[in-house]
């Protein structure tokens, strides 16, 4: 057995997964931490040699990952897109450039590694998207697509469906981004798509989030206490406004979904086991 050094459990995880970073559990990006965590510390699953050659990196959010990336691969030329920029200085490897992923590409030059990280807030056509995709890879080269699938669901099949008010929630909502032209279930149909272009050593993995720290994983507690957090935070700011989209939906209306949701999140999580697909 191995005496146990006072260190906390956040200490231990940051000596196991040494990409990960303790310090940064209060800052803004807690998803970036989450995935590491998700992926045992990696940035990416790909085969990627010593040089990644070009990485494109799709709505690249705060530019949490291309740094990294730019500094793993210091002699790789990374281009970051996104509608929204980050505010960052990026070292010299790496081009920040104000793209929408949903229209025509217009890059100069072909990626050894293209990366998508939660897209499915942003993405309206999954099939045009993912043929600029093999038109913009060269011959050999990888896409990464991580990202969330619908439905929310708990562990505890008693209440894996609507009579939970925070699933209840997510199929609303679900519904809401559907009548904007978001697919929250496209990972499910992103096999058979990538098939048809051509693509070949097609992986798929699941992943849970749990929400909550009722896991019996170390690990997955930490990824439970960081994504109730995250997604409290959201149900709290954006609510509200995502089912109100639907004209049906009156502010009141939207309120108590949004509060009930809340609640049963909150107070039921480590009960009813809910946890997000990924």
């Amino acid at each position: 057995m191995v005496k146990p050094d006072g260190a906390t459990e956040q200490e231990r995880l940051g000596k196991v997964f040494p990409s990960f970073s303790t310090k940064s559990l209060t800052e803004s990006d807690l998803q970036h931490q989450v995935w590491l965590l998700s992926l045992n510390g990696r940035l990416y699953n790909a085969p990627l040699g010593n040089d990644a050659g070009f990485v494109l990196d799709i709505g690249c959010g705060t530019g949490a990952w291309a740094l990294a990336i730019a500094n793993k691969f210091p002699s790789s030329k990374i281009i970051a897109t996104d509608l929204t920029p980050p505010k960052i200085t990026p070292p010299r490897n790496l081009q920040i450039v104000e793209s929408d992923a949903d229209k025509q590409w217009t890059f100069n030059e072909r990626f050894g590694f293209i990366h998508g990280r939660m897209l499915t807030s942003g993405i309206h056509d999954w099939p045009t998207l993912l043929s600029q995709c093999w038109e913009y890879l060269e011959p050999g080269g990888w896409l990464e697509l991580l990202d969330v699938c619908h439905p929310f669901r708990a562990q505890d099949h008693a209440y894996d469906n609507e009579s939970s008010n925070f699933i209840k929630w997510g199929h609303v909502a679900e519904k809401c981004w559907e009548m904007r032209g978001l697919d929250y279930r496209a990972t499910t149909k992103h096999q058979e798509r990538l098939r048809k272009l051509g693509f070949i050593s097609i992986r798929e993995e699941e992943l849970i989030w749990p929400l909550g720290e009722w896991s019996d994983s170390a690990q997955e507690r930490l990824i439970g206490k960081l994504t109730l957090d995250n997604f409290s935070t959201f149900l709290a700011t954006a609510g509200v406004g995502i089912i109100t989209q639907d004209p049906r939906i009156s502010t009141q209306e939207a309120e108590k979904l949004v509060a009930d949701a809340k609640q049963d999140l909150m107070d039921n999580c480590h009960t009813k086991r809910f946890y997000l697909t990924m």
